[in-house]
């Protein structure tokens, strides 16, 4: 009876084990593809509130252009490391 108990704990151990693996490993994807697309969301964001803000063309075009630089030049700095920046 003892030895039957502690197999089923220790069955019981394991599979919280493998199941919380698996669910933290399904939440830190969701938090990645999350953080993502907040990331790609941010860059038309940008230009909209540029285009908003003037009435003027050049200004707005100028502005628009300012905000996918600083966009591109994010995405580009992403893949250096730390001590090239």
């Amino acid at each position: 009876m003892l030895i039957g108990n502690l197999a089923l704990l220790g069955t019981i151990t394991i599979a919280a084990f493998f199941f919380s693996k698996y669910v933290f490993g399904v939440i830190e994807k969701t938090q990645r593809d999350s953080l993502r697309r907040n990331e790609e969301l941010r860059a038309p964001n940008g230009v909209a509130l540029a285009v908003t803000e003037s009435l003027n063309l050049q200004v707005v075009l100028h502005r628009a252009l300012d905000r996918v630089i600083d966009t591109i030049a994010a995405d580009a700095a992403d893949g250096l490391p730390d001590s090239a920046l």
